[in-house]
């Protein structure tokens, strides 16, 4: 389960990156929406490493288990 929130909150920070690169040097509408969309992987790929934190911490196996 942890090898999978992983390859999870990577990939989402990857594709965070590359539509953050993608935005620089774009015209301010096409920049908004690579910028809105960097910031939208960011937000879901944070949450697979909240889980992994919490697996980490005593007892919080049970709940990271029952999701």
């Amino acid at each position: 389960m942890t090898l999978t929130l992983q390859i999870w909150g990577g990939s989402f920070y990857l594709a965070n990156k590359i539509f953050f690169t993608l935005a620089e040097g774009r015209q301010e509408g096409r920049k908004r929406t690579f910028c809105m969309a960097g910031w939208a992987f960011y937000i879901l790929g944070i949450l697979p490493w909240v889980m992994i934190l919490m697996a980490e911490q005593k007892g919080a196996d049970v709940i990271v288990s029952e999701m």
